[in-house]
């Protein structure tokens, strides 16, 4: 039973069909100065329900500070980006072995190829993730881990 258990995780958790997100984060993001560090966020914050739903409908006027209102955001966000921090780095590098992203200089992420090839059942993440950027737009990557309450990766 745990081999079934253990395949469905790794189906459900797939680098090759979760890389979209990483993307769809970054073509919207305008970068800034380590900005590759903020991909360990994303997938801890789409793939959480509660999260999802909350960056599903953000707008321009929504911030930081309004999504630290809801205190369920914050529901063990260290341990899912301590849990979702391989499968983050794994999506990195199926992106950047597929040309869709690059790394410059001062670790800025540069997206090179958008690639909105998002299976049905991701939509809601893929515009959860998008939306990511209207809250953190007004921050360096340091001020958005600290706002979030993580203190180390």
């Amino acid at each position: 039973m745990s081999k079934v258990v253990e395949n469905l995780h790794k189906i459900h958790n797939n680098p090759f069909v979760l890389t979209p997100l990483i993307v769809g984060f970054y073509e919207k993001y305008q970068g800034a100065e380590k900005d590759i560090l903020l991909s360990y966020l994303i997938l801890p914050l789409v793939l959480h329900t509660q999260t999802r739903d909350w960056l599903k409908r953000a707008n321009i006027k929504s911030s930081l500070y309004s999504f630290g209102r809801k205190e369920e955001n914050f529901y063990a966000l260290s341990q899912r980006i301590e849990e979702y921090k391989s499968l983050s780095n794994l999506c990195m590098q199926y992106a950047i072995n597929n040309n869709l992203i690059s790394i410059e200089e001062g670790l800025k992420v540069k997206v090179i190829k958008s690639d909105q090839s998002c299976i049905e059942t991701l939509k809601d993440s893929l515009k959860a993730s998008e939306n990511i950027v209207k809250i953190v737009k007004d921050f360096d990557v340091v001020s958005i881990y600290r706002l979030l309450g993580v203190k180390n990766l």
